[in-house]
């Protein structure tokens, strides 16, 4: 990871990027899928990671959305009724 300083976010500006809560980004961060510098209580959000991160949840929103579709009718009725 390399880049200019502005590629580089606090976590405030993280959060507004990527539309999650402090507490998802740290997770996310935690887990690997969001590159992150940390230096004591600093911690600061790779722009690039970011913007995967993003695009992979729409990806797998986008999916779910997909495939969650409901029947119309979910209870067949009797043709004989």
């Amino acid at each position: 990871m390399s880049g200019t300083s502005s590629d580089w976010l606090a976590s405030r500006e993280a959060c507004a990027l990527v539309g999650i809560t402090r507490q998802s980004l740290t997770e996310a961060a935690n887990k690997g899928a969001i590159d992150c510098l940390r230096n004591g209580r600093t911690v600061l959000y790779y722009r690039p990671s970011l913007l995967t991160y993003m695009a992979k949840r729409e990806r797998r929103a986008a999916a779910a959305a997909v495939c969650s579709v409901e029947p119309t009718d979910p209870q067949p009725k009797d043709a004989n009724q």
